[in-house]
């Protein structure tokens, strides 16, 4: 026998039920609950045992909690009963109250969750410990990556490769070196960053035949903030993203003659940086360093996690985002993105 989970979940109603069903022999059966830890519609379990101590995992994983509506023998019907993203020491307290009976004070409730997603996950200290083991499987799993670790005179860790202690000339020096390694120097490579003077001088270093621009997403806000108010906000934005270098003049006029003092500060921010039109590379319609708060923003779950599992997060994300992007790259009929295609077709069409 088995058990079959057949509905699936949400973070804000999460629900599952189980259905009994004969599969033949026992050890033909598929258990794929408990070795990653999720659900999925039409998942298979050895147990109800499986399948409870799969939701128990789940709960601290995933940062939620469930009550049991309803339990038989061919059916179990599970409720997320914690709004919000996040279980805190009062969610346990509750949890155990609810469930057990027993009153947890909060510092109780406090240790108890540490504990639990010490089991799950491994403590800090572990993760730092298991850092240079994990970096040595993912070399030898992945023939050709490369990996670096960054220790102090105490062998404490100070910084891994894609991973800083500070922003500073020293870190982005080192992680800039690293990934050269990696992309060498070319003259088509092209880096956007914000303004930081550590990263132009890591670039000039280690990227001399590399175009860099600036974010002008980063240019835009710091243009709000030193010159509120201000109407010409419109022009500049219009002038980073022409096409024509005469729609670029006239709209740079008008900013000298209604924001002289904006007009200076555009120039020192290198209009070569900043204005598509006097790049020098082929910057696309990349402007701007979006992808890189996007990567900030899908990666927050993960930053309470151990450095390993931190670290294991990332590249399971990226493998898979490069896996399908390479699937899609095959099955394009010209050198064009997907993006761009699309672009052209409801221009031309």
């Amino acid at each position: 026998m088995e058990e079959e989970a057949i509905r699936g979940s949400s973070s804000e109603d999460r629900k599952g039920e189980v259905r009994k069903k004969n599969c033949g022999e026992p050890n033909t059966c598929e258990d794929t609950g408990t070795g990653y830890f999720d659900l999925a519609v039409g998942q298979k379990f050895y147990s109800k045992k499986a399948l409870e101590r799969t939701l128990k995992i789940l709960t601290v994983l995933q940062k939620f909690d469930f009550i049991v509506k309803e339990s038989r023998p061919n059916l179990y019907v599970v409720q997320c009963w914690v709004p919000g993203s996040g279980v805190v020491p009062v969610h346990v307290a509750e949890a155990l109250n609810l469930r057990y009976g027993l009153k947890v004070d909060y510092w109780k409730g406090h240790r108890t969750l540490k504990r639990a997603r010490e089991l799950v996950r491994g403590s800090y200290e572990n993760g730092y410990a298991e850092l240079p083991a994990y970096l040595y499987r993912i070399r030898r799993s992945n023939p050709g990556t490369m990996t670096r670790l960054k220790v102090d005179e105490n062998d404490r860790f100070k910084s891994v490769f894609i991973a800083f202690d500070t922003e500073n000339d020293d870190s982005w020096d080192w992680f800039f070196t690293q990934l050269s390694c990696v992309i060498p120097d070319d003259e088509g490579i092209v880096i956007i960053s914000d303004r930081h003077k550590s990263i132009g001088k890591a670039v000039d270093i280690n990227y001399p035949l590399a175009n860099r621009g600036i974010c002008t997403y980063h240019l835009h806000k710091n243009i709000m903030l030193r010159f509120r108010g201000s109407e010409t906000f419109g022009l500049v934005k219009k002038a980073a993203t022409a096409y024509r270098l005469s729609d670029f003049n006239v709209l740079l006029g008008q900013i000298e003659e209604m924001n002289p003092k904006l007009y200076a500060y555009l120039q020192r921010a290198d209009v070569s940086k900043w204005s598509r039109v006097h790049f020098p590379g082929d910057r696309y319609n990349i402007t701007t360093t979006n992808i890189a708060e996007s990567l900030n923003k899908v990666l927050r779950p993960a930053r309470s996690f151990p450095i390993v599992q931190l670290l294991d997060e990332i590249r399971s994300m990226l493998t898979r985002w490069f896996a399908r992007c390479r699937v899609e790259a095959a099955q394009m009929s010209t050198v064009l993105t997907k993006g761009v295609e699309k672009l052209l077709q409801f221009w031309v069409l």
